[in-house]
């Protein structure tokens, strides 16, 4: 498999509920004059990259790992997006789950974002710490793709 161009398109799919897709969808779209990400609608897209959505929570690395498991084989194996529950490090088990995915597929961190905790949507984007996590996610998710493992 190869890895895609810059420009790719992404499409995210949420390994479980309240995993942050819609935010994620959100911060990769930040200024951007084209949006390069959307939320998985039911029907797999043809020549977008995929991404699975899940909180840093040792249940949501379980159901990364179980989306993962039951991934359709004739699909590229996507980037896992884990976004960060609590403004520090992932519990024990989470990081033990999460490293043993990453064996197999690249893994981005989204971190925790303070400014949304107090707003009813995901405005808070047009704060400088969520415009610069929005640029770095960017950033890490295009750099992702130059990491894809062959499988």
């Amino acid at each position: 498999m190869q890895a895609v161009a810059s420009s790719s398109s992404w499409t995210l799919i949420g390994a479980h509920g309240g995993a942050g897709t819609t935010t994620v969808v959100e911060l990769l779209n930040f200024r951007r004059s084209v949006a390069i990400a959307a939320e998985f609608d039911g029907t797999w897209p043809q020549g977008r990259r995929l991404a699975v959505v899940a909180r840093s929570t040792a249940a949501g690395a379980a159901h990364a790992a179980e989306t993962l498991a039951s991934w359709p084989t004739p699909l590229d194996q996507p980037v896992l997006l884990v976004v960060a529950d609590a403004p520090f490090p992932p519990a024990a088990l989470a990081r033990h789950r999460i490293r043993a995915i990453s064996r197999g597929v690249p893994v981005v961190f989204v971190p925790y974002l303070w400014a949304l905790r107090n707003l009813d949507t995901p405005a808070a984007l047009r704060m400088p710490q969520a415009s610069r996590t929005a640029r770095r996610l960017q950033r890490r998710l295009l750099l992702s793709e130059r990491q894809t493992v062959d499988h």
